[in-house]
């Protein structure tokens, strides 16, 4: 698992809010997996799509990324 984010996907927003999800779900669409099956991969949802974000190939569980635009080290969603 790559921990980097590729932080050059946020020059092109202003709000802090925006830079964080193109961000993270960069790096999500890079780096997760399927906790609920053996796929070591998700596939990006369409964008505005309501409620999640990936869903698994295999299985179909869906998953939502939540990003902030600070670091908050005492607490995982």
């Amino acid at each position: 698992m790559d921990l980097r984010c590729n932080s050059t996907l946020a020059a092109a927003y202003t709000s802090a809010a925006q830079r964080a999800r193109v961000v993270t779900e960069d790096w999500g669409s890079r780096n997760l997996y399927c906790a609920a099956c053996s796929s070591d991969a998700l596939t990006t949802a369409r964008a505005n799509t309501r409620a999640f974000d990936f869903s698994c190939p295999d299985c179909r569980e869906r998953y939502q990324l939540k990003s902030l635009s600070r670091w908050n080290g005492e607490r995982i969603l």
